[in-house]
C-alpha cells in the first residue's frame, strides 16, 4: 500500500478509537455515485464542459461531532475514498458538429484517467428550527491522489502502423489524408498508452534559455487535491440520510490531462529516445496526435498545447445513502480498555 494511503488510514484509527474511548458524536457510514465533469486544458467548451461528463463514486466515513445544549450537532468531518474517471476526446463530434467545427479539433488530443482519492472534509449544518429532516450543508477539505493518465491512440498495440488518423472532414481513419485513401474507424476503447511515460511536453530534458523556464521534470502520479462541496441531507428515517452534494475538487498540477504547456520539440525527443528513430516517431505522434499542431520546433510553425497558467479541476454531482450507526455499541469491554491503554 502506497505511504500516504497508510498514513490516512493510521489517522482514521486514530479518530475511530478516540470515539470508542468517549463515546462521543454521531457517526454514518455512506456510499455516493455520481457524475464528473473535467475542467482542464482538453475540450472545446471554454465555460461549462457538459460534453466532459464521466462517473465517480465515494465511500464516505462521517462523524458528527457533539455540541453541548444543542439537540443538532453542527459540526461535522469526514473520511472519503473515492474513484473519479476523468476524460475527453476533442476528434468526437458534439451533435451536428464535427471536424473543424470544433474549437480544438486541430489538436485532436484524447485523454483518459482515473483518480484514486483519498480525503478529509470539515463541514457545518445549517440546521433550521421548523425542519430538522432537511439540512443543507457545506464542506471544506484536503486530500491526495493517485492517477495515471492514459489514451486511446493505437488499434490494438503501441505501433506506428496502428496509429489512428483524423482528417479535415471529422472522421477518424486507419490512413493519412494525404493518400486519399482510409477506412473509417473508431477507437477501440483500450487506452493503451500511458501518456506520463513518453514525455509529450519534452519532460526530462534540462532546458535552457532558448526553450523557457528553467528545468522542467516529469510530473509526480500523486498530488494534492482541495474539495469544496455544499449540499442537502434528508432525513429518510432514524437510521437513514439520503443526500445529494455538489463539489468541486481544486487539483494542484495542471497534468490530469497531460497537457499543460507547449509540444515536445524534435530535439528534445531525440535526447529523451536517445538512438532510438522508431520511439521518436512514435513520442511524436502521442505529443501531437491530429500532425497540426508543431513543426517541431519551438517557434511560430508551432500552436500552443495548452495553458500552463492553470492547473486542472473537476466537479462531482452526487447521490449518497448513509447509514447511521453507533461504533461504541459494538465494542466490547475489552477492546475499549485495550484502547485506552494504546491512546
Amino acid at each position: 500500500m502506497k505511504p500516504y494511503y497508510s498514513s490516512f488510514l493510521l489517522f482514521l484509527l486514530l479518530l475511530f478509537a478516540t470515539t470508542l474511548i468517549h463515546g462521543q458524536g454521531k457517526w454514518t457510514i455512506g456510499t455516493s455515485t455520481g457524475v464528473t465533469h473535467y475542467y482542464g486544458d482538453v475540450g472545446h467548451q471554454k465555460v461549462f464542459p457538459n460534453t466532459s461528463a464521466n462517473t465517480g463514486t465515494s465511500v464516505i466515513l462521517r462523524h458528527h461531532l457533539n455540541n453541548p445544549g444543542s439537540t443538532h450537532p453542527p459540526y461535522f468531518w469526514e473520511a472519503r475514498f473515492s474513484l473519479f474517471r476523468l476524460a475527453y476526446d476533442e476528434v468526437q463530434p458534439i451533435g451536428s458538429d464535427a471536424g473543424f467545427q470544433l474549437r480544438n479539433y486541430g489538436r485532436g488530443i484524447n485523454f483518459r484517467n482515473d483518480l484514486l482519492t483519498a480525503s478529509v472534509h470539515w463541514g457545518y449544518s445549517f440546521y433550521a428550527s421548523n425542519n430538522p429532516h432537511i439540512v443543507p450543508f457545506a464542506t471544506v477539505g484536503t486530500g491526495i491522489f493517485h492517477m495515471q493518465p492514459k489514451a486511446d491512440l493505437f488499434m490494438g498495440s503501441i505501433n506506428i502502423n496502428n496509429r489512428y488518423y483524423a482528417w479535415s472532414d471529422g472522421s477518424l481513419r486507419d490512413g493519412p489524408e494525404s493518400l486519399g485513401s482510409g477506412k473509417v474507424v473508431g477507437r477501440d476503447g483500450k487506452y493503451e498508452t500511458k501518456l506520463n511515460e513518453w514525455y509529450t511536453e519534452g519532460q526530462k530534458v534540462k532546458k535552457t534559455n532558448e526553450y523557457g523556464k528553467g528545468k522542467k521534470y516529469p510530473y509526480s502520479l500523486t498530488q494534492a487535491v482541495l474539495p469544496l462541496s455544499v449540499g442537502m441531507r434528508y432525513k429518510v428515517n432514524p437510521k437513514l440520510d439520503l443526500i445529494l452534494e455538489y463539489s468541486y475538487w481544486i487539483t494542484l498540477t495542471d497534468f490530469v490531462d497531460d497537457v499543460s504547456d507547449r509540444y515536445a520539440t524534435d530535439i528534445e525527443l531525440q535526447q529523451n529516445f536517445t538512438s532510438d528513430p522508431a520511439k521518436q516517431q512514435l513520442a511524436r505522434y502521442i505529443s501531437d496526435p491530429s500532425g497540426w499542431g508543431t513543426d517541431g520546433t519551438n517557434g511560430p510553425a508551432t500552436s500552443r498545447r495548452g495553458n500552463v497558467a492553470t492547473n486542472d479541476m473537476f466537479s462531482y454531482l452526487s447521490l449518497e445513502l448513509a447509514y447511521k450507526f453507533d461504533p461504541s455499541k459494538f465494542a466490547s469491554k475489552k477492546l475499549k480498555n485495550t484502547c485506552r491503554k494504546l491512546f
